[in-house]
């Protein structure tokens, strides 16, 4: 092979990696850009927790029990129960507290406001906990977390009663725990199906 073959390959090669680092970065600012990386990581963490079990994960499924209708970023149902989880990507410091309409974020000397996430999160796993009982489940463990996935370095949290909101790295570690790979007999598909029926159904026209 000669020199200038070589050389050819070489190229080829450096310029389809630096494509490929190029695709990385242009989909990571875009999912960044439109509030969907924290969602992303958060969902992506739960799909290799639960795909191996068996779970199921069902994600921005909007709920409704005829009353009140609520999306969070993501289910998981399992033999345990179930576990509603949504995220919080930008970094910065927080204000608030679980009642508040709206959180308070401040970064680089800015103002920002955005939704309360736990109240998404929380009027969710209340549907749940409604269409469940009207089956005739009850007392299913039903865990919520909002997961803030922004550099732990750069992001504090000073909102009240915060026991539901933790970090990256908090909520991979709590996946395990030993409650989570308890079978205490709910049926996955079953409870899948039940949540699936009462989505909200898009408006014609």
């Amino acid at each position: 092979m000669s020199q200038e073959t070589i050389l050819t390959i070489v190229l080829i090669v450096f310029v389809v990696l630096v494509l490929l680092y190029l695709a990385v970065v242009l989909r990571n600012y875009s999912l960044k850009k439109n509030n969907r990386y924290g969602k992303k990581k958060v969902t992506g963490q739960l799909q290799r927790f639960g795909s191996i079990r068996g779970y199921k994960i069902l994600t921005d499924l909007p709920l409704t029990n005829g009353k009140n209708t609520a999306t969070a970023d993501a289910i998981l149902v399992g033999c345990f129960g179930l576990m509603v989880v949504s995220a919080v990507q930008d970094t910065g410091e927080y204000y608030g507290d679980l009642d508040s309409d709206q959180w308070i974020r401040y970064w680089k000397e800015r103002k920002y406001f955005l939704e309360n996430v736990y109240a998404r999160n929380h009027a969710t796993a209340m549907i749940i906990r409604d269409l469940l009982s009207r089956e005739k489940i009850y007392r299913v463990p039903l865990d919520e977390y909002v997961v803030f996935t922004g550099k732990r370095s750069k992001v504090l949290v000073c909102i009240k009663n915060q026991g539901e909101l933790i970090s990256f790295k908090t909520f991979k570690d709590l996946l395990g725990r030993s409650k989570y790979e308890e079978d205490k007999g709910y049926q996955v598909e079953k409870i899948v199906e039940i949540l699936t029926q009462h989505q909200v159904q898009p408006s014609n026209g």
